[in-house]
């Protein structure tokens, strides 16, 4: 048995759980958001969906929580930096910057976390979310 298998073998079954293909114990979880997100950065409405993604990583730390909406949700001009980086977990990473300032990345996923293709997530320093419970419609 390998150290990848003895390790998976160790780890408690978390419901829809992506696993690293080299390190299960690097895992996350996502899922929808269940209601309305809207996300600023400063001033600027980046976005407002009811396709959010709620993220929780855990690698060598828990990772805080963060929201991945679908790019074609967003509504400003976001443009593409050079820099790019891999996650041995999601993929190769993208960052996005409006106008002038870095705001988030995007990642061309690992087939097994496809689930975040097509969306992008911020950095905290200047993000403002604000989340609506789902509508409900009474008889």
């Amino acid at each position: 048995m390998t150290q990848a298998e003895t390790t998976a073998h160790a780890l408690p079954e978390i419901e829809g759980a992506i696993r690293s293909q080299e390190n299960p114990a690097h895992f996350m979880t996502a899922k929808p958001i269940g209601g309305r997100l809207r996300a600023w950065w400063r001033d600027t409405l980046l976005c407002e969906t009811g396709a959010a993604l709620r993220v929780v990583e855990v690698g060598h730390i828990v990772y805080p929580p963060r929201f991945y909406v679908p790019l074609d949700h967003l509504m400003p001009r976001v443009t593409a930096s050079p820099i790019r980086t891999t996650c041995p977990l999601k993929g190769h990473a993208r960052y996005l910057a409006l106008g002038e300032e870095e705001i988030g990345w995007t990642y061309e996923t690992f087939d097994f976390a496809a689930v975040l293709a097509g969306h992008a997530a911020f950095w905290d320093s200047h993000l403002t979310i604000e989340l609506s419970p789902p509508s409900s419609t009474k008889p």
